[in-house]
Formats: structure tokens, sequence, C-alpha cells
């Protein structure tokens, strides 16, 4: 049965459904052009004369943001036990196992066009006990830190072996490093892995891995796998709507690891800023910080439901009236809390939320100095859809200020294998759903597995014929942003002829330029490097045809994660 593409996050800046193309319209004059504006729309014409455009004739096209989720099935078709990367018994998906092995694979059909592909994900729901001695098994690449009498070094599978401990002068620790950094031992959670990072230290890439349609994986040790999911994310063009269905939903569960210090490099109050480690002293300007580095399932943010955002944590209150949190530059804080000893850091107050902190406060924790454990219900506090979106955020940084002091042990920077830290737990889990579409079968499409293809880089697009200078610049059409980070932002926008790419962005105006890209193509493609962290910028798309003719988009803004 043919593997359809789900649309995960169809991110065009004004957001239309998800696997519908967003019209391109225009006013009276063609600078600037507009998304979802109330003109005409744009449709790229048949070609008449000597003014001619390349274009397909009486069609518009728009870049849709696609996504392949497939769920795993236990153990890997035509495998023998010879063959599996680890000496332990194999078990079954949802299946306990002690110093074993749980075989799995992914099937699912790569898309032969009009596809480009941006990143692969491994979705794993499971877990590590105390010894940190689990490894993982990727279509040939061994990785982790496994006992090393637990791998068959005799697999004719293992074509790769840079885990720990092997001979191999890069081993990638990966796997294991992620579970420390991140998540509690002994405890289920979901990870979500670079395909890309797992494939680190062998000369194979994810697209490689993935071009064949399978992905045959294991967990060794005494990692129990309860489910598994393989994401492949990508890009297509279209001309009409997707067809798309809604999928099922699918579940998610974390407890994250705190993590001392500041996210943002902004400490939100004045005064003394400390770490749970050394501020269990309650005080009037004091204050603690920490952060997590979170995430949500990589969907629009409206199709996951949170059934629990929580920390649970130990604190010490001396006085009652005189605290505050402050989630990711949100504050709640109690009425006799000084607000003039915040920074700029601390962006709104939330006055509801400042009503439901004091009444957790007052409820929960007295103000007697004695070390009480407490769980701090986020969306009790700020309301599920606002904690959700700190969550979308990418870290989630915590300042608690005033007369509470965190009582936390073992600092975060000493955090390693065999080493566990104790103190602020986050518990998020819920569900997600998304939309299953079918990426258009489209053999002249400009858009490649990994960008451009051939043909649309020599500009030979269908119906192509002589262009003469007309003197009118490209129309620009179907600008998104797409694969946001902290410090990068990636654009992409159509022309309805062959033109040139050029970003101009800014924090405070779009006063910055990309290095021009003067390869001709109708589908452009720019990565932004070397940005600030949680910052609103502003740009604007340029592309020129092959005389020299400029189109601009209008300005338009997209922010930062954390």
């Amino acid at each position: 049965m043919k593997t359809q593409l789900t649309c995960l996050s169809c991110a065009l800046i004004l957001a239309a459904a998800c696997g519908q193309k967003q019209d391109f319209e225009y006013g009276d004059e063609l600078d600037p052009a507009t998304l979802g504006g109330s003109g005409a729309t744009q449709t790229e014409g048949e070609a008449t004369s000597t003014t001619q455009k390349t274009t397909k004739a009486g069609r518009s096209f728009q870049i849709v943001p696609v996504t392949q989720i497939i769920e795993a099935t236990s153990s890997i078709p035509g495998w023998a036990r010879s063959d599996l990367p680890f000496t332990g018994n194999p078990v079954t998906i949802n299946q306990a196992v002690t110093d074993g092995q749980t075989p799995f694979n992914f099937s699912f059909d790569y898309p032969e066009n009009n596809y480009q592909f941006l990143e692969a994900h491994l979705v794993i729901d499971t877990s590590r006990d105390n010894s940190d001695t689990e490894a993982i098994f990727v279509d040939g690449i061994l990785s982790g830190r496994p006992p090393l009498n637990m791998v068959n070094t005799t697999s004719p599978k293992i074509t790769d072996a840079v885990y720990y401990g092997s001979s191999a002068t890069t081993p990638n620790t990966y796997f294991i490093d992620w579970s420390v950094a991140h998540y509690k031992q002994a405890t289920r959670n979901s990870f979500d892995l670079l395909l890309s990072d797992l494939v680190k230290g062998t000369s194979h890439t994810d697209l490689s891995l993935l071009k064949d349609g399978a992905l045959p994986v294991a967990t060794g040790d005494d990692s129990p796998v309860f489910q598994a999911y393989l994401v492949i994310k990508g890009r297509t063009i279209a001309s009409t709507d997707l067809d798309c269905v809604t999928s099922a939903d699918y579940t998610f569960t974390n407890t994250f690891l705190h993590n001392d210090g500041n996210s943002t490099g902004v400490a939100p109050f004045q005064g003394t800023m400390g770490t749970p480690t050394v501020a269990a002293t309650p005080g009037a300007v004091q204050a603690v910080e920490f952060y997590y580095d979170a995430s949500l399932p990589r969907v629009e943010t409206e199709q996951v439901t949170l059934d629990n955002a929580s920390i649970r944590l130990t604190v010490k209150r001396s006085a009652s009236g005189l605290s505050a949190l402050v989630v990711n530059g949100r504050g709640a804080a109690e009425g006799l809390f000084v607000r003039t000893t915040a920074t700029s850091a601390v962006e709104t107050w939330d006055e509801t939320a400042s009503a439901a902190w004091q009444a957790f406060l007052t409820t929960n924790v007295p103000a007697t100095g004695v070390a009480t454990a407490v769980t701090v219900d986020l969306k009790a506090i700020f309301g599920a859809t606002v904690t959700r979106s700190l969550l979308a955020q990418g870290k989630l940084n915590i300042a608690i200020a005033g007369n509470i002091g965190v009582v936390s042990a073992g600092a975060t920077t000493g955090r390693g294998f065999g080493a566990p830290i104790t103190g602020p737990e986050l518990f998020v889990d819920g569900k997600y759903h998304t939309e299953v579409c079918t990426v258009p079968d489209d053999p002249t499409s400009p858009l490649g597995e990994n960008g451009l293809t051939a043909e649309s880089s020599e500009s030979t697009i269908e119906e192509e014929q002589v262009v003469l200078n007309d003197g009118e610049a490209p129309v620009i059409n179907s600008v998104q942003t797409a694969q946001i980070t902290s410090n990068s932002a990636t654009l992409v926008w159509l022309t309805d002829e062959p033109a040139t790419s050029k970003v101009m962005y800014g924090i405070s105006s779009p006063d910055q330029s990309s290095t021009p890209d003067t390869t001709i193509s109708t589908f452009h493609q720019v990565e932004l490097k070397g940005l600030t962290a949680y910052k609103y910028y502003k740009f604007q798309v340029v592309s020129a045809d092959r005389f020299g003719n400029e189109s601009r988009s209008e300005i338009q803004v997209f922010v930062t994660q954390r």
C-alpha cells in the first residue's frame, strides 16, 4: 500500500489551511507583491509574443510543506538472528527488555519527483537505566555506548561501527548523549532524534538511508521501545489544493531534566541570580533561574493537545505576598512583589496568572521556610493555550524571584554518564495529529530532492521559448519561512520566470543582505545564518530576471527560537 505524505506545517506567511495552496494576488502595481490580498489572482499565462515569460501554461503554483509519518513494525523482514546487531534476545515493540535488543522496521514510498527532502527524525518512546550502556543501530550504523560483549561483531548488516569502545576513530554517542542531557533515568520519554546526527562519523547521509524506502532499526541493552515513528519532512510544489485527510492522534510523553542558568542571555531580575543548587534561602530581590531544552512535536502548534505541563520542585518560602514566577518572559506575581526589580526580559505581567500563582502558593507552600515538594501546573497558572505557545518557543526559561528559594543538588554542568542530577523536573505529555496529503506527480517540477533540479537551474521549463527583455520584473509568489532555529532561518519562494535570489533582513529594518545567488530559477531558497535568538526579524525577498528587472516582496516578519 502506498504510504502518503503528511502536511505537517503549512507555514505560509498568511497561514492557509494545511494542504491548500495560497492564492497569489496583487494590487494595481507589481511591487510589492502580497500574499492573500484583495486584488485579482495572478496566474501564469501562456506566452504569445516576444514579451513572454517562462511559465507553465494556465496554472499558478505554490510551495507546500509536507511530512511523512511512518509507524514502525516489529522485527526486520528477511533478517536472520545472526543479522541482528546485538547478541541479546530480540523482543517486540512494547515488551520489556534486559540485556537484549528491540529490532523494528520502517517501510515507505519515497516520492519520485516534485519533492525536496529537508530532514528526518526518529521518534522513539523509550527509556534508559542508570548504567548508561544503551546503543542504537540504524540501517547499518551502530552508535552509542553498548556493553561490548553484547555487540554482534560478525553481523553482516553492521557497515559502520561508530559506537563508544569500537575501533572507530569517530565514536558517535549522540543517542545516549541526548538522553543524558534531556531525560530522567528509568522513565519513559519520547526521544526525537535527528537522523542526520545518527549518521555522523560515517560516509552516509540521512537522505542516502531513505532513498530505498526502508529503514531497519534496533535498540540494544536495556532500552524498551514503547512506540516508534519515522518522521520525514520535505516540501512540494502544487497548482491545486493537495488531497489530504486528518491523521490519527499520536501520543508523546517527556520528563525533562533542568539546566542551570539562562537560555536567553538576559537575566529577568535585578539583584542576585542563582541556580537551584545554591539558591535555597529566600531573599527579597534574589532570583533562581533554570531552563529546559523542551520541545513540542513538529506539527502546527494548534494540532497539539497538552494533557500535562508541570514542574515538580522543592521550594522554601519565608513570607507571603513577595514572590514571582516568570516563564519565557511571561510573569505571574503576588500582590506585594516589587515588579520594578524586573528587567526587560520580563515582557509582560499576566494578571490572571498572577492571581492563580498567589492562590497556588497560599494553598500549597507554607510561609515558614520549610522545604516543601510541590508540582506547579503551568496550565493552571497560564492556561493551556499560553503554555503550549511557550513550549513552542523551543526552550522553557524559568525564573522564581522574591521570598522563595528552590532546593536542588548537583550542578548540571557536572551531568554526564553515571552522574545524574536532581532538581526541578518538567513533565510534558499529550497528543497531536496532522494532515495526511499526497505529493502531486510532476516530472517537470523545478523542485528536486536537494532543492533545484538540473532542468530548473538551466531554465528549461515546460513550454520555454526565446525570451526578450520586456522590461517587466518577475512576479514573486508563495513566500515562506521554514526551518527556523535560534540562530538561522530559511526563506523559500517562487517566481513566474527564472530569476536570481536574495533576502534583505534585519531586526529593526531589512538593512542586511544575504549573499546574492545569481543562479536563475523559478524556485528560490536562501538560508540566513548568524541570527540572534528570540528576535523578531523583518525580511524582504528579492529576485531579478536575466535582464536585471528586479522585484521585491512586501516586508514580512519571522521570530527566531529561544
